[in-house]
């Protein structure tokens, strides 16, 4: 089962490295129909199933709430988070393709129409092509009351689900993914989600109402996007709850293992 095909920031030598890989396997499992297809691009003819990625409802353990969560991550941060205030979050690993200065550039814009926002982004930047740019672009658009980095692998289960729980809508605004297990978390703690609308999977997502999208690269229309589910606070709602819903019965782990079952069983006859 691959996580990624391929690596998202390909490096000289790496499709043939990992083609060398693939040709061990008797079958092969994906989690999105892009996967499949670069797969078969590259000249991989192993049998491909796709089977997505489930639901992290899990995650939601309900250890804190949004009132102690904003508590906990102002004492983190040293800010006073009110609940007047409207967070915008980014979380996960802060590299290059995962396009968080695209949110960065987004944020004058919110705030030239709202001015009660905060903009944080929590994530480690160990593996960051470019770790110096995040916080320069904030300064050079006067943005440090308004956008916080904590720059920070986020290991305590308590303080991860009180980043997503302080948060109004997390923001997820890619360059270049074939999936995400963070935006699955974040649906799964009834959080609504922009996502860039990049890849099968998002487009599949969108057409079921689960997720806000936004256009890759353009901050003008994150920030709409942004704006619009703050100005709506009811539709803001019905999507995280409806995301939740959706994804309870449609990527639940039971319904997953099943296809897996069912694979390994026509394998296992196969051989026979």
């Amino acid at each position: 089962t691959l996580h990624e095909a391929y690596p998202q920031i390909v490096q000289k030598g790496d499709i043939k490295l990992f083609n060398a890989a693939y040709i061990y396997a008797n079958y092969i499992i994906v989690l999105t129909e892009d996967a499949r297809n670069e797969l078969k691009r590259n000249g991989i003819n192993i049998p491909i199933s796709i089977i997505p990625h489930g639901n992290y409802h899990m995650m939601n353990k309900n250890q804190v709430d949004d009132k102690d969560s904003k508590k906990i991550i102002s004492k983190l941060l040293s800010v006073d988070i009110t609940d007047k205030n409207k967070v915008i979050l980014f979380f996960g690993f802060i590299r290059e393709y995962k396009g968080l200065i695209y949110l960065i550039r987004a944020a004058p814009y919110v705030l030239s129409k709202t001015s009660n926002v905060l903009f944080i982004a929590a994530g480690s930047m160990e593996l960051e092509e470019n770790p110096l740019q995040y916080q320069k672009e904030i300064l050079k658009l006067d943005l440090e009351r308004n956008f916080i980095l904590y720059p920070e692998f986020v290991e305590d289960y308590v303080l991860m689900e009180s980043f997503y729980k302080a948060a109004d809508i997390v923001v997820f605004p890619y360059v270049g993914i074939s999936q995400s297990g963070v935006m699955f978390t974040a649906l799964g703690m009834k959080r609504p989600v922009i996502i860039s609308n990049i890849g099968s999977f998002i487009n599949k997502l969108e057409k079921q109402r689960v997720i806000l999208t936004s256009i890759p690269k353009n901050p003008k229309d994150i920030a709409q996007k942004i704006l619009y589910l703050l100005n709506n606070e009811k539709e803001k709602k019905e999507l995280a709850e409806r995301a939740y819903s959706i994804l309870e019965k449609e990527y639940n782990w039971k319904k997953i293992a099943n296809e897996y079952y069912k694979i390994f069983k026509n394998i296992k006859n196969k051989s026979q």
